[in-house]
């Protein structure tokens, strides 16, 4: 078996401690799309036109109570969010991932409240920057507000902001 979670951790505003994430759901990353279809043409082709909006989730373990002084920041105030893990596979090899996440707290679920139960806070983020790295090393790359989609380092926007003079 390749590749199989062994463990991980998250980090909001820079804090982090062992047991806080129970469950992890990282940005699904979406192309936008249109299908472009002209005279002549008797089947859409699809245009791709960047990526669809970012956003995470995160199921932490009990009231998390910090996330709540991260809630309704003024316009423009932009946190780091971090998550880490660690892979194995059946023939030893071992990578680690790590997401670095920039944004902010768009919802705070706290679920159902039960009696002698360990309560669960669903966290949804939105994203304005996602980089993903595997062994330190950078993969994808996706900052809205720059523009820029990296994959393996490589700028796939470079053409364009170079015809835009940015």
């Amino acid at each position: 078996m390749r590749d199989v979670l062994h463990n991980m951790s998250v980090f909001i505003d820079g804090v982090g401690r062992i047991g806080d994430a129970a469950t992890v759901r990282p940005p699904v990353l979406t192309m936008h799309i249109e299908d472009f279809m002209g005279g002549g043409m008797n089947t859409p082709l699809p245009v791709h036109l960047g990526t669809e909006k970012l956003g995470a989730e995160i199921e932490m373990n009990g009231v998390h109570r910090q996330s709540f002084a991260l809630f309704g920041l003024a316009p423009g105030v932009i946190k780091p969010f971090t998550i880490h893990g660690a892979l194995a596979s059946s023939d030893g090899t071992k990578i680690g991932i790590t997401m670095h996440m920039r944004g902010f707290i768009e919802e705070i679920d706290e679920g159902d409240w039960v009696n002698q139960e360990i309560a669960k806070t669903n966290i949804k983020l939105a994203l304005n920057y996602y980089r993903r790295l595997e062994e330190g090393v950078e993969k994808l790359e996706i900052d809205v507000l720059l523009g820029t989609i990296k994959t393996d380092g490589i700028d796939q926007t470079q053409w364009m902001k170079d015809r835009l003079y940015l």
